[in-house]
């Protein structure tokens, strides 16, 4: 190998430093005593400048020959598939099937077969939502019984918070004054207690219970407010225990 090819290997060079490439174009020419370590005054003559300019220029004229031939090889490529793209399959048929059609035809094909697929699995579905129908209604069902579970709570809460000799009938009086009584007794355990994570867990029950009386509007005012009050009494007792 010439000492030209070695140099416009390194272009190869993922590494590939110019400024080590010139050096090595310099070290050629003017090295022309291999035992000495350094330049000679003829490097930077006429004569030797003259010669690496003629160098660089060989390179730079193998560089554009061969990055032409790479680029020309490259479209040369494109085209020829685009060509074949377009080429009769049946040469035998004057109005054959391209092979660009023959593509187009088989993925029109693979198209229409998912969309069966999917009126399929719609069918399906819509089957299904019909056989779940019993189902939906036992999870509604459970739901209410969950619901009035709840409220069933609240009416035994505020019944032990008051006598046992008392009538088993609510009137909004009545229901008045057991709410009173109840968050009388929460405020009472509150001041008289450290920090008691089961009255509180028993306090958020009975404020996730908010709506429950929406249809029995003079029962649901004095629920409102009492859970108002009962907010606040948390809030203050959370307080005082930070």
């Amino acid at each position: 190998m010439t000492n030209t090819d070695e140099s416009l290997s390194m272009y190869f060079d993922d590494d590939f430093n110019p400024s080590a490439y010139i050096d090595k174009l310099v070290h050629t020419i003017t090295n022309s005593n291999p035992a000495s370590s350094t330049t000679p005054v003829t490097a930077y003559s006429k004569s030797s400048l003259t010669k690496l300019s003629n160098d660089i220029s060989h390179l730079i004229t193998h560089l554009d020959y061969y990055t032409n031939m790479i680029t020309n090889d490259s479209l040369q490529k494109k085209l020829d598939a685009l060509d074949k793209s377009n080429e009769i399959i049946n040469n035998n048929e004057e109005n054959g099937t391209t092979r660009l059609q023959y593509h187009v035809h088989v993925f029109n094909n693979a198209v229409l077969s998912l969309q069966t697929e999917l009126n399929e699995i719609n069918k399906q579905l819509d089957e299904s939502t019909i056989n779940n129908e019993a189902i939906q209604k036992l999870i509604q069902l459970k739901q209410v019984k969950s619901n009035l579970t709840k409220v069933l709570s609240i009416f035994e809460l505020v019944y032990n918070s008051i006598s046992q000799d008392d009538e088993l009938s609510f009137t909004v009086d009545k229901f008045q004054n057991a709410l009173d009584d109840l968050l009388a007794s929460i405020k009472n355990q509150l001041e008289s207690s450290d920090k008691n994570d089961k009255l509180l867990a028993q306090i958020d029950k009975l404020l996730e219970m908010n709506g429950l009386f929406t249809h029995l509007s003079r029962f649901n005012t004095a629920f409102k407010k009492f859970l108002t009050k009962l907010s606040n009494e948390k809030e203050v007792y959370l307080n005082k225990k930070r």
